[in-house]
Parts: C-alpha cells; structure tokens; sequence
C-alpha cells in the first residue's frame, strides 16, 4: 500500500485515532440532536396540556411542564381530601359538597371566603398531597425523588437497620410546599392560606406510623421504616384543629397574623365567621340544607331543628329488602337466607 510506505507504522495508528474520534463526535452530535428535538416535542405537547389547566396559575403550570407525573397524583390526592372532608362534614349543614378539586387551586366556591371551612380544606388538602407524593417517592415509579430518611439508632439495646423504602416526607413536603403555597406573601390571605398548609404538613409529620420486622433471635435486629398514616387519621387531627381554630387578626406593617391570646403556630386560623349554610348561595357554591337528610331524634348537628334551620321537614318511609333467617348448612354450601322487608323512615329538611 502507498500509505503504508509513506507513512510509519505510529503515524498510521495516530490517523485512524484520529478518523475514529472524528465518526464518533459526529454520531453522538446527531444522537443529542435526535433526542433533542424528540424532547422538545414532549415538553411542547406537555407545555401544551399544563397551560390549558386555567386553574393553576404560572408558576404551577411551569412546575406542572417540568414534572407532569406528580400532577396526576396532585389530582388524585386533592379528590381524596374532599372525599375526607364530605365525611367528617357529612352531619353539617355545609357538607363540602359541590366542591372540586379545581377549585381548591382556582379559590371557588366558599374557598372565596376566609372561614373555618376553608381552614380545613387549605390543611386538608395540603396533608393530603404530601402524603401522596411521599407514598409515590416511595414505591420508586418517578424519578424525582427517593426513598425516605433512615432510622439508624438504638432501642431498648438491639441497633435498628432499615433496609425497606420509607416514603419521602422531606421531598413530599417540599414539593406541596413549593407547589400549593402562595409565592410571594403580599396579603393577609395569602398569609392565612400559607399558615394553613403548613398546619396540614405538620399534622402529616405528626401521625406518621413507623413499622418494623423482628431479625434474629429474640428480636435481636429491627428492621424500621415510616410510612404516611391514613387520610383518615390525619382528617380526625385536622378535624380537632378546626373544632378549635382560632380568627386571627393581620398586622399590615409587620405582615403578621397574630391571634387574640395566643400564638397561631399549632392552630388553623381564619378571618371571616361562616355563614349559616341554610340558604343557597350558588356564588360561593352553596347549596343551603334543603332535601338534607336528618334524625329528630337527635341534639346533635344532624337533628332536624339545627340541620333544617328550624324550618319543617317531612317524614318518608322507605321499603327495603334484606336478607335474613339465615342458616348454615354444614361444609360445602353457601348459608341459606330469606329475603326479608324492612320499613326505614327518611327525614329530609323542606
């Protein structure tokens, strides 16, 4: 060959080294460059989708393009949190019905006010996110985050090792911080608002459940994790904290809520008394107790007087079939049972 005689046997491997980097930069250039605009196309459709939810203002919908996979788990955690305040509410007159989870971010419906009821929905739903998105860090499906902190110390002598996935408080936290809480504090409620989901966080932290396997004889090792407790642990908690929230009062200078006698930094606070719930208010998403159900033989919220709002209400019998008379047959059949009427009586405020 005419190279091989021209050039020596190092001079021809320095080429090749050469040829061979020169392919592999132009490779990889068109590789980064297909997986560009591959990516450009995802965040487009993804941009596309997030700035359609009018519910989230901008700086929701930039996170929402960075991240679209919490998303689904911000949804789904809010709808449990309403779930959760229909039933601790299910006996008021206002019974966190019809409200959505659009409105939690867009402030419709009696979000519109500062009240009680809006304390509890602001904690709620905060508490509620945060322990979905622990839960999710948890189970390893994103790749935002992690597990959670170990617990790494001594008990009663045996040394506790954790060797599971703990769900990830610290990121969960951080994330609805982040994501639910105002921006920037340039108002008393926002500073409510944020107070609030702060209240909701630490209730999460508080109820926390941690669990642990026995190792060894005698239990000689644990194996301790934590996990997010129930939505509805953390609803009787918040629940409590709503029972006995506190109106606070804003200091415009100082851009201070402050309370009547004590400090706010374990209570829900609130700046407007509730309304009475008895009449419709469609502009704060009020349905008033008429068709309610009630019990006259109750003291409580759910007798007829304070449900009805001392309005009348109308008895309605209501047959029902039960199975009943049931016998077990031994071994192999299912229990025989007779279908049996039952007579119920429904009260429902006019």
């Amino acid at each position: 060959m005419v190279l091989g005689k021209n050039l020596s046997g190092r001079t021809f491997l320095h080429l090749l080294f050469i040829l061979a980097v020169c392919v592999s930069v132009f490779y990889v250039g068109e590789g980064n460059r297909t997986k560009k605009k591959r990516n450009n196309s995802i965040s487009n459709d993804t941009k596309k989708d997030c700035d359609e939810m009018a519910w989230f203002d901008v700086r929701q919908k930039h996170m929402c393009t960075k991240r679209p996979e919490l998303i689904e788990i911000v949804q789904k955690s809010v709808k449990k949190a309403l779930t959760e305040c229909r039933r601790q509410f299910k006996t008021r007159r206002w019974n966190c019905s019809p409200l959505t989870w659009t409105q939690v971010f867009s402030e419709g419906g009696i979000l519109k006010t500062q009240s009680r009821e809006t304390a509890f929905v602001q904690a709620m739903t905060s508490a509620s996110v945060m322990m979905e998105i622990a839960r999710s860090c948890a189970s390893g499906s994103h790749k935002y985050c992690r597990c959670g902190d170990d617990l790494r110390r001594k008990e009663n002598s045996r040394v506790l090792i954790t060797d599971s996935c703990p769900d990830s408080f610290q990121f969960g936290a951080h994330y609805t911080k982040h994501f639910m809480d105002p921006k920037k504090i340039t108002s008393r409620d926002k500073m409510i608002k944020s107070h609030n989901h702060h209240i909701g966080r630490e209730v999460v932290r508080q109820q926390r459940v941690r669990k642990c396997k026995c190792h060894g004889k005698s239990c000689q090792f644990l194996t301790c994790w934590y996990v997010s407790p129930s939505i509805e642990r953390v609803g009787d908690k918040i629940w409590k904290l709503y029972e006995n929230a506190v109106r606070s009062q804003w200091n415009r200078t100082t851009k201070v809520l402050f309370g009547p006698h004590a400090p706010l930094d374990s209570k829900l606070t609130y700046l407007t008394r509730s309304e009475n719930y008895c009449v419709q208010n469609l502009s704060l998403g009020v349905m008033g107790t008429f068709g309610r159900t009630c019990n006259s033989t109750s003291q409580g919220n759910d007798g007829c007087d304070m449900m009805c709002c001392n309005r009348p209400h109308k008895k309605t019998y209501v047959t029902k079939q039960r199975q009943c008379k049931c016998m077990f047959v031994w071994c192999c059949e299912v229990s025989r049972c007779e279908t049996c009427n039952t007579t119920e009586v429904v009260e429902t405020c006019l």
